[in-house]
């Protein structure tokens, strides 16, 4: 059947008008509707709670008010968490498919002292959001408030997951709780290489190096080499006193033959280009007003680099810890350090030594001689020493220490190269 309208009449323009403005009037109000509910329950705006309680007069039918007055009733001076239970269970009523009003039910049961109920809620939020990390991360807390501590582990390793920056403060919390339990921090950690260098660093800030050590051995090396979390773990180690243990991780991650003995002085041919990141067992340099320190890529007595000492020519140059590499050493052994040195233009009072300094004092244990002045090709020094009794580590050094308070200033170049440090 087919129903035809002639708006030719006057009556029929009349009513068409009318149903056009109703329909207008309709779509105003909901608007507005629309735009005190978004304005009323946004939580970036601060609303008076006396305003928020109006509203719901007006409004009681809407779920986003009443979610927002719960909250506001949770987080107010003179709190009423009965009254935010009410609006929280009315808004669940109203919406019960919204997660987020059943994660601010189960706060407030906390917040009561019912955290078996605020159990069911949070698990309840849970079903209906089953990947929000959000989620299992205060089910996990909350089963740990309940001494549930084995159901809790799981929902940590989920949250922790997807956001690392978790692990810290869930590492702290299962420790104590499990009475420093290595199985339950290992089994709330991802596979993932940072999280797994994160749970070395925690190991060792726990003094648990060679757990440590373990975990971190068995992380692709690669992945070791650029993780911003690896140069915390060996300055960890170094702080802690564990150098030997630091000092194997370190060249384990940046050796090219991690399964061969190591040099006792690292990129000794300074043909490998020092890892900014990881610089705590190679050359660290310091450029100083009296001298300039860098790797110079064309000069070498044997290969392509060596290292360049620039004296720009001010009086009473002292360089000391600014060119230096720490060593690994055998308390009572003696030690056999050769290099090579070659000078152009180099005028100075005392010149330059490579000497073997106490790792803290940075006082001299043995050295060579001063250097010559004038230009010298390529020349060999070295000297022996014995480790003293009490210093299991010290630095190789290059320093220029003056005699006297003044002396003349010292200019000119210096390169070395080709330093090895033997066990005799």
């Amino acid at each position: 059947m087919i129903v035809n309208f002639s708006l030719e009449s006057l009556f029929a323009k009349f009513v068409a008008g009318l149903l056009t403005l109703a329909l207008f009037g309709v779509l105003v109000c909901a608007a507005l509707w629309y735009l005190v509910i978004g304005t009323l329950s946004d939580e970036r705006i601060a609303v008076p709670p006396d305003v928020l309680n109006a509203s719901t007069q007006y409004f009681p039918n809407s779920p986003r008010l009443q979610a927002r007055l719960a909250a506001a009733e949770m987080q107010g001076v003179d709190r009423d968490l009965a009254k935010a239970e009410a609006h929280i269970r009315q808004a669940i009523a109203l919406l019960p498919g919204e997660y987020n009003y059943r994660l601010l039910l189960a706060s407030i049961l906390e917040a009561q002292g019912n955290r078996e109920e605020a159990e069911k809620s949070y698990r309840d939020s849970l079903a209906l959001a089953p990947n929000y990390l959000e989620v299992h991360w205060r089910l996990a807390n909350n089963l740990v408030r309940q001494g549930k501590v084995k159901e809790s582990l799981d929902h940590f390793r989920y949250a922790t997951g997807k956001n690392l920056g978790l692990l810290p403060n869930a590492y702290d919390l299962i420790w104590n709780v499990s009475g420093g339990s290595i199985e339950a921090i290992n089994s709330i950690t991802d596979a993932a290489p940072r999280a797994q260098i994160l749970l070395a660093h925690f190991l060792a800030k726990q003094a648990k190096f060679s757990e440590a050590a373990k975990t971190f051995r068995q992380i692709d090396r690669k992945a070791r080499k650029i993780e911003t979390e690896t140069p915390p773990l060996i300055n960890e180690l170094i702080a802690a006193n564990q150098l030997p243990l630091a000092r194997d991780l370190w060249s384990d991650t940046l050796s090219d033959t991690p399964n061969q003995p190591q040099p006792l002085i690292w990129n000794g041919s300074l043909e490998q280009e020092i890892n900014a990141a990881l610089p705590q067992f190679d050359w660290i340099f310091q450029d100083s007003e009296y001298a300039r320190v860098t790797i110079d890529p064309q000069t070498a007595r044997t290969g392509t680099s060596s290292l360049r000492v620039y004296f720009p020519g001010k009086d009473t140059a002292r360089v000391s810890g600014t060119i230096k590499q720490i060593l690994l050493l055998k308390p009572g052994k003696r030690y056999r350090l050769e290099c090579y040195y070659k000078t152009r233009d180099l005028i100075s009072p005392m010149g330059p030594r490579v000497v073997i300094t106490d790792l803290t004092s940075q006082i001299v244990i043995a050295g060579t001689d001063p250097l010559p002045e004038g230009t010298q090709s390529w020349q060999p020094i070295g000297f022996e020493f014995v480790a003293p009794a009490n210093l299991p580590a010290a630095l190789i050094q290059i320093q220029r220490i003056p005699k006297y308070s003044y002396d003349e200033p010292t200019r000119g170049y210096v390169w070395f190269d080709e330093f090895i440090l033997k066990e005799q």
